[in-house]
């Protein structure tokens, strides 16, 4: 019974290994499939709704995809509001075998690379050495 154990602990551990031992590479960003939700929140000007929300913001949500939001360019260079999203960056390289190969990668609101990354921009991959059709952000 402790092999059978010692077993299943070391086979995901090898499957780490080998994942983060992937060949490097330079691919380059595709598209990019961006989803926000811009929070803002503003003093009532209405001194009725001023008075039920006790001097309180209140919170409004505008979601869509971030470049039909009209001041996405502004938000996105100044980072001046709240943004809630995420994005899919497809991506292209090649592959040791010489042929083109695609993947894609998510991120977040909260990450950088939401912000920064644009269409045509280089990114740093890994893929696979036995499956170069295999690849992740690395």
């Amino acid at each position: 019974m402790p092999r059978f154990s010692l077993f299943v602990l070391a086979a995901p551990a090898a499957m780490l290994s080998a994942c983060s031992s992937g060949v490097p590479a330079t691919a380059t960003i595709t598209s990019i499939e961006r989803s926000c939700t811009i929070v803002e929140q503003a003093m009532p000007e209405d001194p009725e709704v001023a008075a039920r929300t006790k001097g309180r913001p209140i919170q409004s949500e505008r979601k869509g995809r971030c470049d039909e939001v009209e001041e996405w360019a502004e938000v996105k260079r100044t980072k001046s509001k709240k943004i809630e999203g995420e994005a899919t960056i497809h991506f292209a390289y090649a592959g040791p075998d010489g042929r083109q190969h695609s993947g894609s990668f998510h991120v977040t609101g909260g990450d950088d690379d939401f912000y920064d990354l644009s269409l045509g921009d280089p990114v740093e991959i890994k893929f696979a050495k036995d499956d170069p059709s295999r690849a992740w952000r690395g």
